[in-house]
């Protein structure tokens, strides 16, 4: 992985940011799927319908982002405003014979955002195909009611195949999807970009807000950072100096500890743990992510305690079982840097375990300042984590993000 990958991983985000901005209000273009007459579906150990009688249709808009991972041949397309719809019938019985029962009447529909991902071909200055094709249907879902789990999913990989099929089909032709933005910055050429289309869209269509689960695309964008992370040696943030003073037991008597040489980590074990959601309104987007790390880590070389006539020095180590971040980042087109991240909370802390060297033999001293450390810790790193990892984000956006040559790349 090049040193490109972390700010190509923040450029996905405003990619599908900028696609639901400049493809909203397109005439859609339909997709006929060839259907099997009929297909069974096992629902229970030992039960089985039968679903006949199909239609699958697809409906998207044809102005699709094609996104180049730089470095490689691999790509990520976006479908906005899509719709697919299924119908037929379902029976326990096979429908060439007489039903053994009324058949059930069955549709199931699933809108927004197509995800693919692939492997790009260029045939010519203008045609391109598509190889190795993978699509990820839309969350937001609607079907017959009570209709099996095991339909459903038989229904989604119906749906997915005839997807996949069409976008590998053959080669993708400006002519047919009307634009295609490859967003690569040696590519930025391509013929009828969404810099020209965009004007044609009136702006009403750009004001309703969008709610869109966007999982597959955090997910990649999240493992980018990752292995950007390791491969830099950047999963470890470095904690500012302690120096504070306390009060602790009934008389209030004051306690000075001091911790030096601080870090935490593991960032490589961040993921994603909640469903992801993009919201715009006009020319601004909202993504809201709930992330995690499975296992923390914080350590400090040096600590110093003075408490009355005791005095303790050593190092300090802690594990937190667990962490879940919430983060909101803005895309604002109206800003000379689009990208800014709005807001980073830890919201949930795992179990938190200290162990100190130099205590000596534990006594009822030295166990009431440990018990304290460990309490004072539980308040505190969150908080330390909060600051020094949003810090940490904002340099990164600062450096990888908000350049001239980043933005011209993004603005097509």
């Amino acid at each position: 992985m090049s040193g490109r990958s972390a700010p190509s991983a923040w450029l996905i985000l405003i990619t599908l940011a900028t696609i639901t901005y400049r493809s909203a209000g397109q005439p859609l273009e339909l997709i006929a799927c060839s259907q099997p007459d009929s297909f069974t579906v096992q629902i229970t150990e030992n039960e089985n319908v039968v679903v006949y009688g199909t239609e699958l249709l697809i409906r998207y808009n044809p102005r699709a982002g094609i996104y180049a991972l730089p470095g490689t041949d691999a790509v990520n397309v976006v479908f906005n405003e899509s719709t697919i719809e299924f119908k037929g019938y379902m029976s326990h019985e096979y429908p060439a014979t007489l039903p053994w029962g009324s058949p059930e009447r069955l549709s199931w529909t699933s809108s927004g955002i197509i995800l693919g991902t692939g492997m790009l071909q260029e045939l010519s200055k203008e045609d391109y195909a598509l190889q190795e094709c993978r699509s990820f249907l839309p969350k937001n879902i609607n079907s017959s009611v009570n209709l099996p789990f095991a339909v459903e999913d038989e229904i989604a990989n119906h749906a997915r195949y005839c997807i996949e099929e069409y976008l590998c089909k053959g080669p993708i032709q400006t002519e047919e999807l009307r634009s295609i933005n490859k967003y690569h910055r040696s590519k930025l050429d391509v013929s009828a970009s969404y810099a020209t289309a965009s004007d044609d869209i009136p702006q009403q269509n750009c004001t309703n807000i969008d709610i869109l689960n966007t999982n597959e695309l955090i997910d990649l964008v999240v493992n980018t950072a990752v292995k950007y992370v390791r491969k830099h040696n950047k999963s470890i943030i470095i904690f500012p100096d302690v120096d504070e003073v306390y009060k602790l037991g009934p008389f209030g008597m004051k306690c000075h500890f001091q911790a030096l040489n601080g870090s935490f980590r593991d960032l490589s074990t961040l993921k994603r743990t909640e469903n992801t959601y993009v919201s715009g309104m006009g020319r601004t987007h909202t993504i809201n992510v709930g992330l995690g790390l499975s296992i923390a880590r914080f350590h400090f070389d040096y600590y110093k305690i003075k408490y009355g006539f005791l005095a303790l020095n050593g190092e300090i180590t802690g594990t937190i079982d667990g962490l879940a971040l919430s983060i909101t980042a803005v895309i604002d087109y109206d800003k000379d840097c689009p990208l800014r991240l709005k807001h980073f909370k830890v919201t949930r802390f795992g179990d938190i375990k200290v162990k100190m060297t130099g205590l000596g033999a534990i006594n009822s001293v030295t166990s009431k300042i440990l018990s304290w450390l460990t309490n004072m810790w539980r308040k505190n790193i969150a908080n330390l984590i909060e600051v020094n990892v949003k810090q940490n984000i904002e340099v990164q956006l600062n450096e990888k993000v908000c350049t001239s040559s980043f933005i011209e790349a993004i603005a097509g």
